[in-house]
């Protein structure tokens, strides 16, 4: 249950980064997309606690800290939920993207910041910063 939980989780807060991005590059502000966000349909847990994180934490532990929310936990999670999925012969469309996300900032070498170092590839990726300047 808990790795299906966790599936879940992931997959809101991949979501949640990449609405941030494509909001913030669209003029709104986060503040404005918290505000709106949180009191609609996208409302989430997962969402109102990325953009948290997002804006007042630095992806990267304090020297000599592990992570708390490592992002190798959500590459462990996400993996497993996929390779469950495909064992039972489940399709995993949303899931395997979560996966594929992740993955990328594993490869790029974030396997030991938060979770959130992610919307730094969508941030790269789209040519925008979302996050404040000194994080």
């Amino acid at each position: 249950m808990k790795l299906i939980n966790n599936l879940i989780l992931a997959s809101n807060q991949v979501a949640a980064m990449e609405a941030l991005v494509l909001g913030v590059k669209a003029g709104l502000s986060v503040e404005t997309l918290r505000e709106v966000i949180s009191s609609s349909s996208g409302a989430s847990r997962a969402f109102d606690a990325v953009v948290e994180d997002v804006m007042t934490q630095s992806s990267v532990p304090p020297a000599g800290n592990a992570p708390q929310r490592g992002l190798h936990t959500r590459v462990k999670d996400t993996t497993l939920a996929s390779e469950l999925a495909r064992d039972l012969s489940v399709p995993l469309l949303v899931g395997s993207v979560a996966t594929q996300a992740y993955l990328a900032c594993d490869v790029r070498g974030f396997a030991n910041r938060e979770h959130w170092a992610l919307i730094e590839i969508f941030e790269e990726l789209a040519g925008i910063r979302v996050r404040p300047e000194d994080l």
